[in-house]
């Protein structure tokens, strides 16, 4: 199936929004050029104002209090659910996701017969053992950590822009914040369901540093110790929450079939958030045909 300026008619484009009206209308427009088939859910921001929706033909949803992308994306897919969809293509309201893949992305999806496609900004990134980028290594360590709970390696986890089919849907909200994603990936492979990636650009704003939120860290490890089994790598999770609360400078040694790799881990205060090097100690091309031992090793301060 080949598909040109739209989109199938059992597809809904599905946009969480948080104080992020700015970049919302550019949005807006874009993907109304690919359908009429949009519902854009506020999250309880306070600079709402109706104006941003005059004269736009989408559906809006409006949650009077914040409460985190995760409820805001349940409350989409009920909505989607309830009128019909059969999958939902869901972006961020902020301007780093280009609705110029969304065609593409369909494409893909529904080429590879995948069951959720998630967009990766990091598949055509050459990096080595000196490469610093902190929001590369956040994402790669979040990738890495599922890697151990699942034994499926993604590149790209972290990522909200999707195509999720709603035919085997059935995730119970257990987190309303980022962890909901991190949430709906383990919920995918537990049931076995196709999981793609598929590359897009990344789009961060360079006035900004390049932190993780402490927020998301903590709900990407909320969830994994909601659902790992393993005793040893559960302890090791449970540690480095702890210290997370604390503020304090982190090491993680990641050990999986993909990679082996020394995380670091800055806290920036002031931005309530951490900033993220590592050292790649090995890469699967270089034990093609090996099984390894996976593991993680959480200790406080950096050495």
């Amino acid at each position: 199936m080949t598909l040109q300026n739209n989109i199938p008619n059992d597809y809904l484009i599905l946009i969480p929004c948080y104080e992020c009206y700015k970049t919302l209308t550019f949005i807006i427009d874009s993907c109304l050029k690919i359908t009429k088939n949009i519902l854009i859910v506020d999250d309880g921001s306070k600079s709402f104002d109706k104006k941003y929706f005059e004269n736009k033909d989408v559906n809006f949803l409006r949650i009077p209090e914040n409460h985190g992308i995760g409820f805001a994306l349940s409350v989409g897919i009920e909505k989607a659910l309830n009128n019909g969809f059969k999958s939902i293509i869901t972006l961020d309201s902020d301007g780093q996701h280009e609705p110029k893949y969304i065609i593409p992305m369909v494409n893909y999806h529904i080429r590879s017969r995948n069951q959720l496609t998630i967009g990766n900004r990091w598949k055509n990134i050459e990096v080595d053992d000196n490469f610093s980028s902190s929001k590369y290594f956040s994402n790669r360590f979040a990738s890495q950590l599922i890697e151990i709970i699942s034994k499926i390696y993604i590149q790209d986890v972290a990522c909200g822009f999707r195509i999720i089919n709603l035919e085997h849907y059935g995730l119970s909200v257990y987190s309303k914040g980022y962890g909901f994603l991190y949430e709906m990936i383990l919920f995918f492979l537990k049931k076995s369901l196709t999981i793609g990636n598929f590359p897009i650009s990344r789009v961060y704003e360079q006035d900004k540093p390049l932190i993780t939120r402490l927020e998301e860290f903590l709900h990407l490890t909320n969830s994994l110790i909601n659902v790992c089994t393993n005793v040893v790598i559960k302890k090791e999770l449970e540690y480095l929450k702890q210290l997370l609360i604390e503020n304090s400078e982190i090491s993680v040694r990641i050990v999986s079939n993909q990679s082996e790799i020394n995380y670091y881990l800055f806290p920036i205060r002031k931005y309530k958030g951490y900033l993220f090097q590592g050292r790649i100690i090995r890469n699967q091309e270089l034990n093609k045909g090996f099984q390894i031992e996976q593991s993680i090793s959480v200790s406080k301060d950096i050495k």
